[in-house]
């Protein structure tokens, strides 16, 4: 996998990325907050404490910022659970429980390795 420059903090894409994972992250928490008003793990069902991505910008190769940061591709996650996010079989967990959940796709790469 081939990584992605940084760009300058101070440049417009970057402010526009910025702003483009601040509000993902206000959707999914809205998405993986049940009627009790506090959000909740996808993985476990307990207290959520971030918004995390699920497969990392780094998968994604040269595609852009905006391919990773997709409503199907972000959870809240309580810390406990956070672990999972980082191997092969925890990914393909969470990305199971929001496929039933939500009836997201992941047919296509870099998602399909982790569901077939």
């Amino acid at each position: 996998m081939k990584s992605r420059k940084s760009l300058p903090r101070s440049s417009a894409k970057h402010r526009a990325e910025l702003r483009l994972k601040a509000e993902l992250h206000k959707l999914v928490a809205e998405r993986d907050t049940p009627q009790d008003g506090v959000p909740s793990c996808v993985a476990c069902d307990r207290r959520g404490d971030d918004v995390h991505e699920i497969v990392p910008l780094s998968h994604f190769g040269h595609n852009t910022m905006a391919e990773c940061l997709q409503m199907k591709n972000a959870c809240v996650i309580c810390r406990e659970c956070h672990s999972q996010l980082h191997n092969p079989a925890g990914r393909t967990k969470i990305l199971g429980i929001l496929q039933e959940r939500h009836g997201y796709r992941y047919d296509e790469e870099p998602w399909r390795q982790y569901i077939e």
